[in-house]
């Protein structure tokens, strides 16, 4: 899977966190795949603090089309690529998820 545009790196960046985090806690465990998310978490919140919470970089989906995407280029496209995915595997459960 890839991204159409750079509008949509969450798609690429997301689905790899997500699965990185289930293979280290395949490895480790659960727990050190939870501390792996609450790190990520906050370097995503430090990064939209530094945007602004209202911009479009704080986002999912980000409005790149009038900028160079090296200037979006954070820790929140993986970051909240991977809670969308966590939070979707919440409702159906990890076997239906997988």
């Amino acid at each position: 899977m890839t991204c159409e545009n750079w509008d949509n790196f969450w798609l690429n960046e997301g689905f790899t966190v997500f699965e990185e985090r289930k293979a280290t806690a395949m490895m480790h465990d659960k727990d050190f795949s939870k501390v792996a998310a609450f790190l990520g978490n906050i370097s995503a919140y430090q990064s939209m603090v530094g945007y602004g919470m209202n911009n479009s970089y704080s986002s999912l989906f980000p409005n790149v089309k009038n900028a160079l995407p090296d200037d979006s280029f954070s820790t929140i496209p993986y970051e909240k690529g991977f809670q969308l995915l966590y939070y979707i595997e919440s409702l159906l459960g990890e076997q239906k998820m997988e």
